[in-house]
């Protein structure tokens, strides 16, 4: 069985990083919760440059991407990961205030694997959680306490 993986929050808002940790907690999985808070800093962190070069971190399995950061922009930083053979394949869900179809249409194109509109409710973050399984993507899940 491979080993869990860690989840990695690209997210300046810190109501909006409450929410969705919050709708972990309430799925009941345990992956570890990783957050930066620009797509500087998301670069750094995947890259393992600056103050992250000495960093002994894996590869998240899942990146929570804002498209409105600070900094680098989530559209900036999706086009800097193409160009990096680690990371081009990482699954990214693109959280956004955004509902234009040339934004939504372009994050698709960038290979994202989802798109959920802000603003951010637990029980929506948790209905995605639970209906789609993150396309393949398996969290583990604590065992219930009855």
């Amino acid at each position: 069985m491979a080993e869990p993986f860690h989840i990695l929050i690209i997210e300046d808002n810190i109501d909006d990083e409450f929410m969705i940790r919050r709708a972990f907690q309430k799925a009941h999985i345990v992956n570890e919760i990783k957050c930066v808070r620009d797509g500087e800093e998301a670069l750094d962190y995947l890259l393992k440059r600056g103050p992250f070069a000495e960093a002994q971190h894996a590869m998240p399995g899942l990146v929570l991407l804002d498209l409105n950061l600070p900094k680098v922009t989530g559209k900036e930083f999706l086009a800097a990961i193409t160009d990096h053979e680690p990371l081009k394949d990482l699954p990214i869900v693109v959280l956004s205030v955004s509902d234009s179809t040339e934004d939504i249409l372009d994050c698709y194109d960038s290979g994202v694997y989802a798109y959920l509109k802000k603003p951010l409710k637990p029980e929506n973050i948790l209905d995605f959680i639970m209906s789609e399984k993150f396309f393949g993507i398996y969290l583990v899940a604590a065992a219930s306490v009855a």
